[in-house]
């Protein structure tokens, strides 16, 4: 972990802005999607088709010498039984329909809108305040194994729903699924996976990531916040805590900050951890709880969306389904710009600030994206030549091996993080001490264009016209069906 006072490059010609003392740094190189989904065409191989990553899959044996297996819990309960008999004939006729279709669409939305979550007998319904983690899924399943099972040791997240996003219904992924017995999961078929081929890159992810959260807000009304994660985005121990910490210590100290941010998006994560354990030296130890203003994040791992911030997204869908905007991180930073004072009326700019451009973000991460390979844009296996070859780049057993090392180890001997210490509480002067309004001047700055003729800050933009206002149309689509 680097210490760097004025922030790291983001891939975008600006600063990572940080205010408060911290030593972290939430961005990525350029505009890589870290994706749940594998394939560079949203799905359309087919709702049970599944991508063979075999020359680079993790090992359930050698992944047991590191991490627990997964323990499912047999359906003992008549309901449960009842409940589960249901799933597997939907799922059959899910399966069975043609690929995106009407009839098969049909069939997800009594799937997502009928069926219980798996656990529920087991688990009562979360307390007021529970912080629902959406985890989206497509064909990744060493990555996702890894993750469900760093998920299985999360500390509070029983008393939760996590909340599957499928793409498709690949048996080796909706078997890791059915084996979570750590907690309530609420499993989603999202329906327009397969529906035009042109949906692809960062545009698919960002019409999945819409559809997930606000299906979510709208099946759980009882949330008013949720946290946002992807199959190769790694919990630590303490993850689920963190996030409630965060989330009570912003409404406090930072009710202006647009969300929360738990994890950290890294352009190498090995690289980047290297020195991880001097965090756990006394002198610095108090920084594991201090968190700070942070802004200009692409695809942050972690983010902790509350429903307040949803709806302002809602109520200004046609800026944020721009269909030249193809990220939906980017259709968040466009409503966190502002128009520069010269800006005349009628341009590209929004007409103001629809959301606060900081977030309040973990000093030390509590989730990381670790995904090189399969992914929308971080494809390293795309890049090389022979089965060997991505073998040894994209080795899920060795990332996990280190992973645990760093996260997991600490948690398990004790020290720091077994039980939250006096650090975790926040002081009286909080705002003042993490230097809140220091944070949020600077990510209003770093979110204001230098003139009117300036592109809008953290936003890219594409060309193609065709698959764009498709997608756009279908971005619309999702967010007026939830208001």
């Amino acid at each position: 972990m680097r210490s760097d006072a004025k922030g790291s490059s983001n891939g975008k010609g600006g600063k990572v802005i940080k205010a408060g003392g911290s030593s972290r740094a939430g961005n990525k190189g350029g505009k890589g999607k870290g994706s749940s989904r594998g394939s560079s065409k949203g799905g359309s191989k087919g709702v049970t088709g599944n991508k063979a990553d075999s020359a680079w899959s993790a090992k359930p044996a050698a992944l047991d010498a590191i991490l627990p297996a997964l323990s499912p819990l047999p359906p003992s309960l008549p309901e449960e039984e009842a409940h589960e008999a249901r799933r597997e004939k939907l799922l059959r006729a899910v399966r069975s329909a043609r690929n995106g279709g009407a009839e098969q669409r049909k069939l997800m939305a009594r799937w997502n809108e009928e069926l219980p979550p798996r656990n529920a007998a087991r688990f009562p319904p979360p307390p007021p305040g529970a912080l629902p983690v959406v985890l989206l899924v497509y064909e990744r399943a060493s990555y996702l194994e890894v993750s469900l099972r760093l998920f299985a040791m999360v500390s509070g997240l029983n008393s939760t729903t996590l909340v599957v996003s499928h793409q498709g219904t690949q048996p080796d992924v909706w078997a890791a699924v059915a084996r979570v017995g750590f907690c309530r999961v609420k499993q989603l078929l999202y329906p327009h996976h397969a529906e035009h081929a042109d949906l692809r890159g960062a545009l698919a992810l960002k019409l999945h990531f819409t559809w997930a959260v606000a299906s979510t807000f709208a099946l759980l009304p009882e949330a008013e916040e949720l946290v946002y994660m992807e199959d190769d985005f790694w919990p630590t121990p303490d993850f689920y805590s963190s996030a409630v910490r965060l989330r009570a210590s912003r409404e406090r100290f930072c009710p202006e900050c647009v969300g929360s941010i738990v994890g950290e998006h890294p352009r190498d994560w090995h690289e980047r951890h290297v020195d991880s354990a001097a965090w756990l030296a006394p002198n610095t130890r108090a920084l594991l709880h201090k968190p700070y203003v942070g802004c200009n994040f692409n695809s942050p791992a972690g983010m902790a969306m509350p429903r307040k911030s949803w709806r302002a997204i809602e109520a200004h869908a046609a800026a944020y389904c721009d269909r030249e905007v193809h990220a939906y991180d980017d259709a968040i930073h466009l409503l966190q710009n502002t128009p520069p004072h010269d800006a005349s009326p009628g341009g590209a700019s929004p007409p103001r600030r629809v959301l606060e451009p900081g977030w309040l973000t973990n000093a030390y991460p509590r989730c990381v994206h670790v995904g090189r390979c399969g992914g929308l844009s971080f494809r390293l296996d795309a890049t090389l030549g022979t089965q060997e070859e991505r073998a040894a780049a994209c080795n899920v057993t060795r990332d996990a091996q280190d992973f645990a090392a760093i996260w997991v180890a600490p948690w398990r001997r004790g020290g720091p993080f077994a039980v939250p210490k006096l650090s975790a509480t926040p002081p009286d002067n909080a705002r003042s001490a993490w230097r809140v309004d220091d944070g949020l001047k600077l990510c209003r700055g770093r979110y204001t264009p230098a003139n009117a003729s300036a592109a809008l800050v953290g936003v890219a933009r594409g060309n193609n016209a065709t698959s764009s206002a498709y997608g756009e149309q279908l971005c619309l689509t999702m967010l007026r069906a939830a208001t």
